[in-house]
C-alpha cells in the first residue's frame, strides 16, 4: 500500500497523525484490560507521547510557527517547549492543569526514547493510571478538531 500526503495542510497531517497514535493506543490499552493482560506498557506511553507531541505540533502549526521549526531545537520531541510554546500561542485546554502533569510526566522518557529503548532495571516515570491519561489525550483531540480532520478521519475510515 502506498499513502501519498502532497497537498495536504502539514498541520492536519501533525493532527491525523496523532489521533492514529492515541488510537492505537487505546486499542492496545482495552486488549491488556480484557484480558488482564500487562503487556506493552512501554509501547502505549511510547504512543501517547508521540500523539501529545504530534497534537501540539498540530497546533503549533495553525498558529503560525514554521514547519521547519518545529523538527529542530528547541522543540523537536521535547513536550515542556512544545507545550509551553502552545500555551504562549493560545492553546485554551479546559484541563490545562491536568495535561501538563502529562507533560512532566511523560516529557523526559519521550525526548530520550527510554519508552523505545527500555533497558533492563530502569525505572521511568508515567501517568498513572493509563485510562484516565488516555481520556485526557482523547479531550484534546476533542478540543484541537477542526471540521477538515474529523472530514480526513471519515475519509481514512471509508478507505479501511
Amino acid at each position: 500500500m502506498t499513502t501519498t500526503t502532497s497537498g495536504f495542510d502539514p498541520s492536519l497531517m501533525r493532527f491525523a497523525s496523532a489521533r492514529e497514535m492515541q488510537q492505537t493506543a487505546v486499542l492496545v490499552a482495552k486488549h491488556n484490560r480484557e484480558t488482564g493482560a500487562r503487556r506493552s506498557i512501554g509501547a502505549i506511553y511510547f504512543l501517547m507521547g508521540f500523539a501529545l507531541e504530534l497534537y501540539l505540533k498540530a497546533f503549533l502549526l495553525r498558529s503560525g510557527l514554521e514547519e521547519m521549526a518545529l523538527g529542530r531545537r528547541p522543540y523537536g520531541h521535547d513536550l515542556r517547549r512544545l507545550y509551553v510554546e502552545a500555551s504562549a500561542r493560545g492553546l485554551a485546554f479546559p484541563e490545562a492543569a491536568e495535561l501538563e502533569v502529562m507533560v512532566e510526566a511523560l516529557a523526559d522518557a519521550h525526548a530520550d526514547f527510554s519508552f523505545r529503548y527500555m533497558q533492563a532495571n530502569s525505572t521511568i516515570r508515567v501517568p498513572e493510571p493509563i485510562e484516565a491519561t488516555l481520556n485526557l489525550l482523547s479531550r484534546l483531540d476533542d478540543h484541537l478538531a477542526r471540521p477538515e480532520d474529523v472530514a480526513l478521519a471519515r475519509a481514512e475510515i471509508a478507505r479501511e
